[in-house]
């Protein structure tokens, strides 16, 4: 909810597979430009699938389950401090951050809690897409 937010000047899209996330992403940048906050797309995404060009080589080999990812402590880390450099003046420019990622702990990485959107698709449309 909104109102739990402690950040209301940071939103965080979380991007799901198969949801039209890149779209939403694109959508993002494009109204970013015309309302005046920033869209950024996390520079370290974590790949669900491994077949991403912006995996690391450990990202591709670790077996995973695409729809079961959880990733390790040192890539929530990498993504606390990436998060935090990037929305540290979201007081001046609100900034909406796009990222393909599970529930993430924000107090446990003393990051104040954003707004937070996905969207959702029904199971079965979803894996027949994939």
């Amino acid at each position: 909810m909104t109102a739990l937010a402690e950040n209301q000047n940071v939103l965080v899209f979380h991007r799901v597979p198969k949801t039209g996330s890149e779209m939403m992403q694109e959508v993002g940048k494009a109204l970013g430009k015309l309302k005046g906050f920033r869209a950024v797309i996390d520079p370290g995404q974590v790949c669900i699938t491994g077949r991403c060009s912006s995996c690391s080589l450990m990202q591709r080999l670790r077996p995973q389950a695409p729809l079961m990812y959880h990733p390790v402590a040192e890539e929530l880390s990498a993504f606390a401090s990436n998060f935090a450099r990037e929305t540290s003046k979201s007081d001046e420019v609100p900034v909406a951050y796009f990222r393909h990622m599970p529930h993430f702990e924000w107090e446990r990485h003393k990051v104040k809690r954003p707004i937070l959107a996905g969207m959702v698709r029904h199971p079965v449309e979803r894996i027949v897409s994939w």
